[in-house]
């Protein structure tokens, strides 16, 4: 049976204005990693995704290959102890328990500690420190599907409900806090947790990217 303190650090977090569950904090992956199916269902412009020749490891020793890189805001725990940083990620076209995983990179750039013990991940903010704390029940949900996967995988045998659907792996955004829900075409989206200034990429202005307008200004122009 195992210990409830040998839980994985399974977070949720603002990703793109949308709330995110199923982010697996992993300070042994040296990647942040989003998976192809919650990639999509962000609906990011697949312009914003860069061809990268790099290849990663999975948790089995498989080889696996990127689709691609993206740069995304990532917020970290709740107003006023909020941190957000824009956070490059590799898009892996794989299934798996998780949304999201968070590695070193993420973590030296958001200075942030992570703690399985405590079931915590805490980082400095504008007003002291900041937290997001562990989801155990989502850790256990996580755990038990990716075992049940690689028996499955082991014995050869294909997933007893079909092909794994998209929805499967969906941005689960119904429970989020209320003050940061708003509707979009009838449907509950995450509202920005701040104003956002709009930063064009290009002279011609067909690229463009936001952040927050309450970031130092030497962060600002580090940023642009």
């Amino acid at each position: 049976m195992r210990n409830h303190n040998n839980d994985a650090l399974v977070i949720s977090a603002t990703l793109s204005n949308f709330w995110v569950k199923k982010v697996l904090v992993v300070s042994g992956s040296s990647a942040d990693i989003i998976f192809y199916y919650a990639y999509v269902q962000l609906g990011v412009d697949n312009a914003q995704l860069r061809k990268v020749n790099t290849l990663i490891t999975g948790f089995s020793g498989e080889m696996i290959k990127p689709i691609g890189e993206v740069t995304l805001l990532l917020s970290l725990g709740s107003y006023p102890k909020r941190s957000t940083k824009m956070v490059n990620f590799l898009v892996v076209k794989a299934l798996s328990a998780y949304n999201i995983i968070l590695g070193r990179p993420s973590l030296n750039l958001f200075r942030a500690i992570a703690s399985t013990f405590y079931m915590k991940l805490k980082f400095p903010t504008l007003d002291r420190v900041g937290e997001a704390v562990g989801d155990e029940r989502m850790a256990r949900e996580c755990y038990a599907d990716t075992l049940k996967r690689s028996r499955e995988k082991l014995r050869g045998m294909p997933n007893q409900k079909g092909k794994r659907k998209m929805t499967d792996m969906s941005l689960e955004i119904k429970d989020a806090p209320e003050e940061l829900l708003g509707k979009v075409g009838g449907e509950r989206r995450v509202e920005a947790v701040e104003e956002l200034n709009v930063i064009n990429l290009s002279e011609n202005n067909e690229k463009t990217t936001k952040i927050g307008t309450r970031m130092r200004p030497s962060t600002k122009e580090h940023l642009i």
